[in-house]
């Protein structure tokens, strides 16, 4: 197996010191500036997420020169190692405020073949402005997650131990765009006797998804994302014990829109009940 030990620990530098950079505008109470996307009026983007995707990219490209880089923000990066970074500056640009606020992550991820073998996710803490939670997954081993970093050192995590479809809570979103796609999965999963418990939307789909990871949730799924929201929680998420797959359970990758995440048994019966 690949050793990943300094591509982890500057996925992990990276991610800090992107959330830092982040803390540090929001303590001043900076103005967001916001703007939409000239391509699609549902993607928001601000001053913020160029600043940290900056950070990132420079600080891959400095340290590992020949690797492409795939980031929401910027123009795609050309690389002769056959392998992609892949960033989302702010997952969860539209919780920098409003009620949801802080319920966002600065997101690294390397693939090769299309396949994440090292994801790593920071969620500063935007109350304190010191620290705040990161994940850490790499193919192949257990998870690890802090709720505090680098106060609390980060521990093992494990998915849910929910078998019961009816007794599930989770996620389920559109995506960005193709949004008419998910109401048939909505409409079975909130199904009055055959459905979940509860569904949530809160605007990150990579927070959705570390929340299976660490339990919080028992699944999610989405219809029709991209490859820097999902990235990075999916090693994050097999790490913890999760099945990973398209929404028609085929392997993921990231040039797979769609996803769906719990652990092996109900993921089992999610897939089967969601192509019913």
């Amino acid at each position: 197996m690949q050793n990943l030990q300094d591509e982890r620990a500057l996925a992990i530098n990276l991610a800090t010191r992107g959330g830092e950079a982040i803390q540090e505008v929001l303590e001043v109470r900076k103005a967001i500036q916001r703007r939409w996307s000239t391509e699609r009026r549902t993607e928001l983007k601000t001053h913020i997420d160029l600043t940290v995707d900056r950070i990132v990219r420079d600080g891959i490209q400095s340290a590992f020169p020949n690797d492409a880089i795939l980031s929401e923000e910027s123009a795609f990066r050309e690389g002769t190692s056959g392998r992609v970074w892949v960033v989302d500056s702010i997952d969860g640009t539209l919780n920098l405020q409003g009620p949801l606020f802080g319920m966002f992550a600065v997101c690294i991820a390397i693939t090769e073949g299309g396949i994440p073998d090292l994801g790593v996710a920071y969620s500063p803490n935007v109350q304190t402005g010191q620290g705040g939670r990161i994940w850490i997954g790499e193919k192949e081993k257990q998870s690890l997650y802090s709720p505090d970093y680098p106060k609390i050192g980060p521990t093992e995590i494990h998915v849910s131990d929910c078998h019961i479809r009816n007794q599930a809570i989770g996620g389920f979103d559109s995506g960005k765009h193709h949004r008419t796609a998910v109401y048939p999965y909505l409409q079975k999963l909130e199904h009055d006797t055959e459905g979940v418990t509860c569904l949530y939307r809160i605007a990150s789909a990579s927070r959705s998804l570390l929340a299976v990871a660490t339990g919080d949730w028992d699944f999610y799924g989405a219809t029709s994302l991209e490859p820097e929201d999902m990235a990075a929680a999916v090693p994050i998420l097999q790490g913890a014990g999760a099945v990973v797959t398209t929404i028609d359970g085929r392997p993921w990758t990231i040039d797979e829109p769609s996803i769906l995440a719990a652990n092996p048994v109900l993921h089992k019966d999610l897939l089967q009940y969601l192509n019913s």
